[in-house]
């Protein structure tokens, strides 16, 4: 841009665009709102006022972000009204009382045994209340549903690495959110949530909650009108902006019942009371994910332990005395004991898995390794998939890792072995987008973050008992993005009596009484189980290892739609 020749060049125009879709959205706008903002602001009697209602009219005007439009009109609604409001009027009010809200609400009720490691922030606002949680918590993640008040936040806050900010919808928590938050937080703003958004997202933070986990939400105890509190108070969900303080209906019963279907605990409940003319009209709520954290003694199979000692008397090879001592030794040491609830034939399979962690197996499956991929893996990778961040189950001992990082930008390995985690973290010391942590053998460790892009099992799944493959599927479901891919090598193995044309079945109470210890499934199955989780197969191949004994497993490709 030049203005004056004699001057040349000050300025400059710049067009952009955002990749993706070229179709414009319109944004969902109020009417309803536009015209109470624009009432209101006729009415406003002060200065104050006038700043307020004239950016709530400017911010409803602009409408509500076009992914929440297929919500609920009254949740639609709320979510409209809760991104009008984020303006600097609002929140210059809300952080000069801060402190007295701190001091006389939150700080008395915050549990002195809870931990802080990793904090969930709901609604941060203006962060006046990151600001307090900073000075004990080691991590804070805040989340908010107005793109003005991240970039806010984000600025407020540069100069602390370890606190972070992330758009929401309103509904759902942000996938940047890793499932292992040790607190959770939300002070001032539930109390305008509708009831049904409430429970969503109670829903979503016990699952990212590790066990133990501790909760504090300040949220309404109004009534749905016409019922109403002994000041007069009632709440009409259909407009929030009617009521009193804006104020939604709920109660602390109410918050009970929805903490409960979330999987949660509510350990102390306080009423809220402003102003003691006007009485109650909140509630705190804090709450706990159940769990422990303790140690507790291994879970050991005296007929695991006795049956490879009876096999090692009997071995006749020096890789079998070398196999059956080590099978031995890792019975003894038992099961992690957070999965000591399951039924007794699942159990023994995992004790198995995880006594066959030795290295006389691992270096024949290594040297096997080039054949399996360029036979069997190779040619059944989806070209399509996305291997931006893989989760690899059952990692064992690398050599399915090494093949993958290739070409994957990230890989994180679970195993139910302690020793295979050791193993592996010194193989690949040397990868720092490569990682390992230990499973119990049904659920997905905290550290995997939801947002995988592809899921990998070859070799150890037609091990696993089919209702153990079908707990993983639902974990993996909640941890991959949509349009995330799978690849899962499992058994087609029947169940006995029913037989394969070679005469292969499986005892899934004992797979180790089963051919190469082949649990019992079958394509069918699996399909079943992958639409149950959320997942839809779209390629199943048969593998064949020799031709002579036929059909036993098969591979199953998968999305997340």
């Amino acid at each position: 841009v030049v203005w004056d020749e004699s001057l040349g060049v000050t300025d400059a125009i710049s067009v952009f665009k955002k990749e993706g879709s070229s179709e414009l959205v319109e944004p969902l706008v109020s009417v309803d709102l536009v015209e109470e903002a624009a009432s209101r602001l006729s009415k406003a009697s002060t200065s104050e006022d006038v700043e307020m209602f004239t950016e709530l009219k400017k911010q409803a005007e602009r409408g509500l972000d076009p992914s929440v439009a297929q919500l609920p009109e009254h949740v639609k609604g709320n979510l409209l009204r809760a991104q009008a409001t984020g303006n600097d009027v609002y929140f210059d009010h809300a952080e000069r009382d801060m402190q007295s809200h701190w001091d006389k609400f939150i700080k008395p009720n915050l549990p002195v045994d809870a931990d802080y490691e990793y904090v969930l922030e709901i609604a941060a606002g203006h962060g006046r209340n990151t600001n307090m949680l900073k000075e004990f918590s080691k991590k804070i993640v805040g989340i908010d549903i107005n793109p003005d008040n991240i970039e806010f936040l984000k600025d407020r806050f540069k100069e602390y690495p370890s606190i972070s900010f992330y758009l929401t919808n309103g509904v759902d928590i942000p996938s940047e959110v890793s499932a292992d938050v040790t607190f959770v937080y939300c002070w001032d703003a539930m109390v305008h949530f509708d009831k049904e958004v409430i429970g969503a997202y109670l829903k979503e933070v016990s699952r990212l909650m590790v066990p133990g986990a501790m909760g504090f939400i300040h949220h309404s105890q109004t009534p749905r009108c016409p019922e109403t509190l002994s000041n007069g108070y009632c709440s009409d969900p259909d407009d929030i902006t009617k009521n009193r303080h804006q104020r939604n209906a709920h109660s602390k019963e109410g918050f009970v019942e929805q903490a409960t279907v979330a999987g949660l605990t509510v350990i102390n409940q306080v009423d809220v009371v402003w102003d003691e003319s006007l009485g109650v009209t909140d509630a705190i709520s804090v709450f706990k994910k159940e769990g422990s954290s303790e140690l507790v003694e291994p879970l050991v199979s005296v007929d695991l332990v006795e049956e490879a000692a009876s096999r090692l008397s009997k071995a006749s090879t020096s890789e079998d005395v070398e196999m059956f001592t080590e099978l031995k030794k890792q019975a003894e040491r038992g099961l992690d004991p957070s999965v000591a609830q399951l039924p007794e034939h699942v159990k023994g399979n995992l004790l198995r898995a995880q006594a066959t962690g030795n290295d006389v197996y691992f270096d024949h499956a290594e040297r096997d390794m080039q054949s399996h991929w360029d036979k069997f893996i190779k040619p059944n990778l989806p070209v399509d998939a996305d291997y931006e961040y893989v989760l690899e189950i059952a990692a064992g001992h690398g050599r399915n890792t090494n093949m993958l990082k290739e070409f994957s930008k990230k890989i994180v390995g679970i195993d139910i072995n302690p020793d295979n985690i050791e193993f592996l973290k010194d193989r690949f010391k040397e990868y720092p987008s490569i990682s390992f942590y230990l499973t119990n053998g049904v659920d997905i460790p905290s550290e995997v973050s939801a947002d995988v892009t592809f899921v990998y099992c070859w070799d150890a799944m037609v091990h696993f008992d089919k209702e153990v493959i079908g707990a993983y599927l639902k974990e993996v479901s909640r941890l991959m993005v949509p349009g995330a891919m799978g690849f899962i090598h499992h058994s087609q193995t029947p169940r006995c009596p029913e037989t394969l044309s070679n005469g292969y079945c499986s005892d899934p109470d004992d797979i180790t009484k089963n051919r190469h210890q082949r649990n019992a499934h079958s394509k069918e199955g699996f399909v079943e189980q992958a639409t149950v989780a959320g997942l839809t197969v779209i390629n199943q191949v048969d593998v064949v290892w020799d031709e002579s004994l036929g059909v036993t497993d098969a591979i199953s490709v998968f999305k997340k739609d």
